[in-house]
């Protein structure tokens, strides 16, 4: 009896034109129950972000069926966060990081935007994490 192991690996690139189109590819893996590869399939989406212009130095991703964008990165202490559609039962908080893992600060949203100020903190590289819906995603910061 051969059985079939099936190991999903995703790995999501999002990719941003200026048509505002964002473009996602998941690969996926399978094995045999000796531990060889044998299928690898990509799948490529894209999805059309029009809800907001784009902005200078804007990242964005999807995140629970949901767009975000984050700008300006690299920031002088101000960030904004955007998640498009944005509903009131839903669930989102961030959390900002140093390098070394402390946790500064932590910010419940119930908002479409919410304005994080890291004004008050040294210039270098922080993480930014967002939950929402109970699904997580992490950023990169600069603080100019």
């Amino acid at each position: 009896m051969n059985l079939l192991v099936k190991i999903l690996v995703t790995v999501v690139i999002v990719f941003i034109t200026n048509a505002q189109v964002v473009s996602s590819r998941t690969i996926n893996y399978s094995y045999d129950d000796a531990g060889n590869r044998i299928l690898r399939e990509i799948v490529i989406s894209t999805q059309k972000i029009s809800e907001f212009p784009v902005k200078a130095n804007c990242v964005s991703d999807i995140l629970a069926e949901k767009t975000i964008h984050i700008y300006p990165n690299p920031t002088k202490g101000y960030l904004k966060v955007e998640i498009a559609g944005h509903m009131d039962s839903d669930l989102c908080s961030m959390q900002i990081f140093n390098v070394d893992g402390i946790q500064l600060l932590t910010i419940i949203s119930s908002e479409q935007e919410t304005d994080i100020d890291l004004s008050g903190y040294s210039n270098g590289m922080y993480i930014l994490q967002i939950c929402l819906n109970g699904e997580y995603t992490s950023w990169k910061i600069i603080k100019e």
